[in-house]
């Protein structure tokens, strides 16, 4: 469980409580801060604007087994003739973070809980005659667990990544030789 100032432990056993999802993405020319109420709102030194129906968050899910876990997030009432102007803002690898926010009765955010960070994976829009939708996959950082490193245990790779390094000098020559460890 993860720990609650007192204030947000105030908030949350009154009688009016208020949350909010904040997300924070970066694209190709622009960070953009987003929150899923209606209206701006500043917080943590940032106005976040609201998208209130048009925007979507999938479901946030963690487990114990250290299993990648994304996400979605969906902007719809996009224009089409925008699409391709957003479409080209959108790069894999890019942050993303989420925050779950409390809200108090006067609409001013008083704490907030890191809930999901990530990078930017693929995108796709769901068009529609007038507006479309554009989806855009969020994948947490264990998923860089699940792929293939293009290392190799050569010489050379050794030395691109620390020049000083001659761990793997005899590498090649190892390849060719034929004989038994520890004989005399």
């Amino acid at each position: 469980m993860r720990p609650m100032t007192p204030l947000a432990q105030s908030i949350i056993t009154s009688n009016y409580v208020s949350l909010g999802l904040f997300v924070q993405m970066q694209f190709a020319s622009s960070v953009e801060h987003v929150w899923t109420g209606v209206g701006a709102i500043s917080w943590n030194g940032q106005t976040w604007t609201g998208l209130g129906d048009f925007g979507k968050i999938s479901a946030i899910t963690e487990d114990s087994n250290l299993t990648a876990q994304g996400i979605t997030l969906s902007l719809a009432g996009v224009r089409s003739a925008l699409l391709a102007e957003a479409m080209s803002e959108i790069k894999q690898g890019l942050q993303c973070q989420v925050w779950l926010v409390l809200v108090n009765q006067a609409g001013v955010p008083v704490d907030a809980i890191g809930c999901y960070a990530g990078m930017m994976d693929q995108s796709d829009i769901d068009e529609g005659p007038e507006a479309s939708v554009i989806n855009i996959a969020v994948e947490s950082r264990l998923s860089d667990l699940q792929r293939a490193q293009n290392h190799r245990l050569t010489d050379s790779d050794q030395r691109m990544r620390y020049p000083t390094d001659d761990a793997f000098k005899w590498t090649a020559q190892l390849l060719d030789w034929s004989g038994a460890w520890g004989a005399k």
